[in-house]
């Protein structure tokens, strides 16, 4: 079914004041801040475990007319948290030259867990998108971070159809630089379709797992991924899909798979969440609900 250009009236609308506290109180994490101004929503639902569950959402169904979202999240000592997304994050058509953007800041103090899960980021036609994330860890703490990149509208022709995007990665541990991580795309000037970009790959998705000890677990990874078929020579190349794992230092994997379409994107998700749960990597956060 094909999808439909949002319609809103809604003007740009800057986002700035926008925190998330994660606090440990009696051995349960509790959300003690949530404070969130337009076009962002944070929804909190309920569930049986003790660590805080949250979804980012937008009032106008995704980032238009040159929104731009600053959000601030705080994990303090020994709490656990859970971020992902209502639904696909999207960026629209714009109305003149107006670029999107949004800026995350985390910081996890000691022994905090943080996974942070979002759906694909989808950019239409002609679109703009500026996303960083600046995270700064504790040696003790533990940080999941997973970004996924669509094509665009697939079921509307679109492919590469927008204008720019540009993504930012910056890491910090004990107040040492750990990873800086920096991709921009212009599919005009870039060719997506060239054998040195996408080729005949759609979605790019990365990982970052970092923690103590956390590249202990390289090999059960790279086993499971390859069960499933997404690392399935040297390479690490198969028809559906290229990947790459890296393990840096004791304390951190890097995992970056070209995708062909979105189910591959669907069962990887599965099949890396499967080994988060198994490896005690996610500690006791499921989040097979969202609502």
């Amino acid at each position: 079914m094909a999808e439909t250009e949002l319609s809103t009236s809604r003007s740009l609308a800057t986002s700035t004041g926008n925190h998330v506290t994660v606090e440990a109180v009696r051995g349960r994490s509790r959300l003690t801040a949530n404070r969130f101004e337009e076009p962002l929503r944070i929804l909190n639902p309920q569930n049986s475990g003790d660590f805080v569950q949250l979804y980012l959402s937008s009032y106008g169904g995704g980032f238009v007319q040159g929104d731009r979202i600053d959000l601030t999240i705080e994990a303090n000592p020994e709490s656990a948290a859970f971020i992902g997304t209502q639904a696909n994050t999207r960026v629209y058509s714009p109305d003149g030259a107006r670029t999107c953007g949004q800026i995350l800041r985390g910081t996890l103090a000691e022994k905090a867990r943080l996974i942070m899960w979002p759906d694909p980021l989808v950019l239409h036609a002609d679109s703009v998108f500026d996303q960083q994330q600046e995270w700064h860890m504790s040696s003790s703490s533990e940080l999941t971070l997973l970004e996924i990149i669509a094509p665009g509208r697939m079921n509307n022709g679109e492919l590469f159809a927008f204008d720019r995007l540009t993504t930012r990665v910056t890491i910090t541990v004990d107040g040492q630089p750990f990873i800086t991580d920096h991709y921009r795309f212009h599919p005009e000037s870039d060719s997506p379709l060239d054998p040195a970009q996408y080729a005949q790959y759609r979605f790019l998705l990365a990982l970052y797992l970092i923690g103590p000890g956390v590249a202990r677990h390289e090999d059960e990874l790279a086993d499971r991924l390859t069960a499933d078929g997404f690392m399935t020579d040297a390479q690490h190349h198969s028809g559906q899909a290229l990947t790459s794992l890296v393990a840096l230092r004791d304390n951190a994997l890097i995992l970056r798979s070209m995708l062909s379409d979105s189910r591959q994107v669907d069962r990887i998700r599965q099949s890396l969440t499967d080994v988060l749960t198994s490896t005690g990597i996610s500690g006791n956060m499921t989040w097979g609900r969202k609502y």
